[in-house]
């Protein structure tokens, strides 16, 4: 029961977090779809470009820094990123 409770308070406490960085990985560049986890691709009014971000050429297979709001429903595209 006490691991139960637990759970269900780490994952309000998870919920809750003002923001989180994530990556993703652009797999189409218009509109800008983004892949961040297997079952979670965003596009649309889910993705805010920066300024900065807005000035890259993003193609398919670029991977993208990115600050998830709270309660995981905006994500703002920060730049793009190596991965190796």
């Amino acid at each position: 029961m006490l691991e139960v409770i637990k759970g269900c308070v780490e994952g309000m406490l998870e919920a809750k977090a003002l923001s989180q960085a994530v990556t993703g990985e652009v797999t189409l560049a218009s509109p800008l779809t983004v892949k961040v986890e297997q079952h979670l691709v965003l596009s649309g009014p889910f993705l805010t470009m920066t300024e900065r971000a807005a000035s890259l050429a993003l193609k398919a297979g670029d991977w993208v820094l990115m600050l998830r709001a709270q309660g995981g429903q905006d994500y703002y595209v920060l730049d793009r990123i190596e991965r190796g």
